[in-house]
């Protein structure tokens, strides 16, 4: 690692207690930078790609605490204005179309009384067409 990445580097071991220590403040630094040159690029990151670009350039590891720690402190730091609100594109994936429907309890229950009630016929469609035959045929 050179002179000016180690320099960079927001985590530093305690020689005390051994315990890795992470400069959030730097991070949220590096964060902030790191949004300028995605927006040159033309690109809205998530939190996953900014956190795998922070590690890339030396600033943090790639472990889930620090991960974990990252989500933290982007929170705190777009309710206290320090990054912007929207500065991460959302990109969950628990729906396909991007629309989510509301469904009732009631309405689910009715989704899985149907496959259940199609299960035996749908079951019967899997076996081989000579299944149960008296004779089998083989050509």
């Amino acid at each position: 690692m050179s002179a000016s990445s180690e320099s960079r580097r927001a985590i530093k071991v305690s020689k005390k207690s051994g315990k890795v220590l992470v400069d959030w403040d730097q991070v949220i630094n590096e964060v902030s930078t790191s949004l300028q040159w995605f927006k040159s690029q033309g690109v809205k990151p998530t939190l996953r790609s900014m956190f795998y670009r922070l590690y890339s350039l030396g600033i943090i590891g790639n472990t889930e605490n620090i991960y974990k720690g990252l989500v933290k402190q982007c929170v705190h730091a777009r309710k206290d204005g320090r990054l912007p609100i929207d500065c991460f594109a959302d990109k969950r994936r628990d729906s396909s179309d991007g629309e989510s429907k509301y469904e009732s309890p009631m309405d689910k229950i009715r989704l899985y009384y149907r496959i259940v009630a199609e299960a035996g016929r749908i079951y019967m469609q899997t076996f081989p067409r000579w299944y149960k035959q008296p004779e089998y045929v083989e050509i």
